[in-house]
Protein backbone atom coordinates (compact mmCIF):
# COMPACT_ATOMS: atom_id res chain seq x y z
CA UNK A 1 0.00 0.00 0.00
CA UNK A 2 0.85 3.74 -0.61
CA UNK A 3 2.49 5.21 2.43
CA UNK A 4 3.23 1.86 4.29
CA UNK A 5 7.32 2.63 4.25
CA UNK A 6 6.27 5.51 6.59
CA UNK A 7 5.19 3.60 9.55
CA UNK A 8 7.31 4.31 12.34
CA UNK A 9 8.90 1.31 14.42
CA UNK A 10 6.38 1.61 17.02
CA UNK A 11 3.34 0.70 14.99
CA UNK A 12 1.87 4.26 14.65
CA UNK A 13 1.25 6.03 11.37
CA UNK A 14 2.90 9.75 11.21
CA UNK A 15 0.43 12.52 12.00
CA UNK A 16 -0.54 13.82 8.11
CA UNK A 17 -2.95 16.00 7.69
CA UNK A 18 -6.00 15.90 5.78
CA UNK A 19 -4.65 18.78 2.99
CA UNK A 20 -1.59 17.05 2.70
CA UNK A 21 -2.66 13.52 2.26
CA UNK A 22 -5.00 15.36 -0.50
CA UNK A 23 -2.10 17.18 -1.96
CA UNK A 24 -0.22 13.55 -2.25
CA UNK A 25 -3.18 12.13 -3.92
CA UNK A 26 -3.11 15.19 -6.42
CA UNK A 27 0.05 14.33 -7.64
CA UNK A 28 -0.31 10.55 -7.60
CA UNK A 29 -3.61 11.48 -10.29
CA UNK A 30 -1.37 13.94 -12.44
CA UNK A 31 1.71 11.88 -12.60
CA UNK A 32 -0.77 8.53 -13.83
CA UNK A 33 -2.79 11.05 -15.72
CA UNK A 34 0.47 12.31 -17.82
CA UNK A 35 1.61 8.40 -17.33
CA UNK A 36 -0.97 7.62 -19.60
CA UNK A 37 -1.50 10.41 -21.95
CA UNK A 38 1.92 9.58 -22.75
CA UNK A 39 1.26 5.73 -23.75
CA UNK A 40 -2.28 6.90 -25.76
CA UNK A 41 -0.29 9.61 -27.73
CA UNK A 42 2.54 7.10 -28.19
CA UNK A 43 0.46 4.64 -30.27
CA UNK A 44 -0.16 4.99 -34.19
CA UNK A 45 -3.79 6.59 -33.50
CA UNK A 46 -3.33 8.08 -30.67
CA UNK A 47 -4.13 11.59 -31.65
CA UNK A 48 -6.68 10.61 -33.25
CA UNK A 49 -8.03 7.92 -30.73
CA UNK A 50 -7.76 11.45 -28.48
CA UNK A 51 -9.63 13.46 -30.23
CA UNK A 52 -12.36 11.76 -31.15
CA UNK A 53 -13.33 10.08 -27.36
CA UNK A 54 -12.88 14.23 -25.95
CA UNK A 55 -14.15 15.95 -28.64
CA UNK A 56 -17.24 13.47 -29.44
CA UNK A 57 -16.41 13.78 -33.21
CA UNK A 58 -18.62 11.32 -35.27
CA UNK A 59 -16.79 8.16 -36.13
CA UNK A 60 -16.08 7.41 -39.82
CA UNK A 61 -18.14 5.59 -42.13
CA UNK A 62 -17.50 2.22 -41.01
CA UNK A 63 -15.67 -0.26 -43.15
CA UNK A 64 -17.36 -2.48 -45.45
CA UNK A 65 -16.69 -5.80 -43.57
CA UNK A 66 -17.53 -4.21 -40.22
CA UNK A 67 -21.16 -3.04 -41.83
CA UNK A 68 -24.23 -4.92 -40.37
CA UNK A 69 -25.45 -7.79 -42.83
CA UNK A 70 -29.26 -7.81 -43.57
CA UNK A 71 -29.97 -10.69 -40.78
CA UNK A 72 -27.48 -8.81 -38.27
CA UNK A 73 -29.74 -5.70 -38.83
CA UNK A 74 -32.95 -7.80 -38.35
CA UNK A 75 -31.73 -9.16 -34.90
CA UNK A 76 -30.18 -5.79 -33.88
CA UNK A 77 -33.87 -4.31 -34.52
CA UNK A 78 -35.50 -7.25 -32.94
CA UNK A 79 -33.27 -6.66 -29.89
CA UNK A 80 -33.96 -2.93 -29.55
CA UNK A 81 -37.55 -2.91 -28.95
CA UNK A 82 -36.33 -5.38 -26.26
CA UNK A 83 -37.36 -9.00 -27.56
CA UNK A 84 -35.14 -11.59 -25.49
CA UNK A 85 -32.82 -13.84 -27.35
CA UNK A 86 -35.54 -16.70 -27.35
CA UNK A 87 -38.50 -14.25 -28.53
CA UNK A 88 -35.72 -13.50 -31.23
CA UNK A 89 -34.99 -17.21 -31.96
CA UNK A 90 -38.52 -18.02 -32.35
CA UNK A 91 -39.09 -14.76 -34.73
CA UNK A 92 -36.29 -15.38 -37.08
CA UNK A 93 -36.65 -18.82 -36.86
CA UNK A 94 -33.16 -19.43 -36.12
CA UNK A 95 -31.45 -21.04 -32.88
CA UNK A 96 -30.72 -19.36 -29.33
CA UNK A 97 -26.81 -20.12 -30.22
CA UNK A 98 -27.17 -18.83 -33.42
CA UNK A 99 -28.49 -15.72 -32.36
CA UNK A 100 -26.29 -15.50 -29.52
CA UNK A 101 -23.21 -15.72 -32.24
CA UNK A 102 -24.68 -13.61 -34.07
CA UNK A 103 -25.05 -10.74 -31.03
CA UNK A 104 -21.36 -11.07 -30.36
CA UNK A 105 -20.46 -10.19 -33.95
CA UNK A 106 -23.10 -7.19 -34.05
CA UNK A 107 -21.49 -5.81 -30.58
CA UNK A 108 -17.88 -6.70 -31.88
CA UNK A 109 -18.44 -4.87 -35.17
CA UNK A 110 -20.33 -1.33 -33.47
CA UNK A 111 -17.48 -1.95 -31.01
CA UNK A 112 -20.37 -2.70 -28.11
CA UNK A 113 -20.81 -4.59 -24.82
CA UNK A 114 -24.19 -4.81 -24.67
CA UNK A 115 -27.89 -4.39 -25.80
CA UNK A 116 -28.78 -0.81 -23.90
CA UNK A 117 -25.37 0.50 -26.37
CA UNK A 118 -26.56 -1.63 -29.49
CA UNK A 119 -30.53 0.41 -28.60
CA UNK A 120 -28.22 3.97 -28.46
CA UNK A 121 -26.05 2.86 -31.67
CA UNK A 122 -28.93 1.66 -33.80
CA UNK A 123 -30.68 4.87 -33.30
CA UNK A 124 -27.77 6.69 -34.19
CA UNK A 125 -26.84 4.47 -37.14
CA UNK A 126 -30.32 4.76 -38.75
CA UNK A 127 -32.24 7.79 -37.47
CA UNK A 128 -35.51 6.13 -39.52
CA UNK A 129 -37.67 4.12 -36.67
CA UNK A 130 -35.78 1.05 -36.75
CA UNK A 131 -38.97 0.00 -34.52
CA UNK A 132 -41.25 -0.12 -37.07
CA UNK A 133 -40.44 -3.48 -39.05
CA UNK A 134 -39.56 -5.73 -35.77
CA UNK A 135 -43.38 -4.55 -34.22
CA UNK A 136 -45.24 -4.75 -37.43
CA UNK A 137 -45.21 -8.73 -37.16
CA UNK A 138 -42.57 -9.49 -39.61
CA UNK A 139 -42.45 -13.53 -39.55
CA UNK A 140 -44.01 -13.32 -35.91
CA UNK A 141 -46.90 -16.09 -35.42
CA UNK A 142 -49.74 -14.45 -34.01
CA UNK A 143 -50.57 -15.23 -30.28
Amino acid sequence: MVGLHRIKRNGTRPNLSYECLNEYLRTVKDMVSASLLKRILARTNGHEDLRRSLCAVPTPHPRSSDRLSPRETEIARLVCVGKQNKEVAYITGLSIHTIENHLKRIFRKLRIQNRAALAYKMGHLNPVDFRSSALSGEGHAAT
